[in-house]
């Protein structure tokens, strides 16, 4: 690791900071979990609303320590919610 470019390393220490704060307890609880998640993986840039955010986060939450994902459930959960533009739209990243 001490060779790796310097973006790597700090995007390694931001996913090991995601994984401790997801390990603490509810993230529909962590307001700091939630922001840098969506910095992260650029949830941001998609113009999502209020709403959507905390669908998603809900979401990732019912679907702490299950072993498998049903990602058409999900995507039914979320697409309906419209973005800024007035549009659905269908952004997730469920991770281990």
């Amino acid at each position: 690791m001490a060779h790796d470019p310097p973006e790597m390393r700090e995007s390694i220490a931001v996913y090991l900071f995601l994984r401790k704060e997801f390990e603490r307890g509810p993230v529909t609880e962590n307001h700091l979990f939630q922001f840098v998640d969506r910095s992260f993986y650029r949830m941001d840039n998609a113009s999502l609303l209020p709403d959507f955010r905390a669908k998603y986060f809900e979401l990732m939450e019912r679907s702490r320590g299950r072993s498998e994902l049903n990602l058409k459930a999900l995507a039914l959960e979320l697409y309906p919610i419209k973005n800024r533009k007035n549009l659905p739209s269908l952004q997730f990243s469920f991770r281990d």
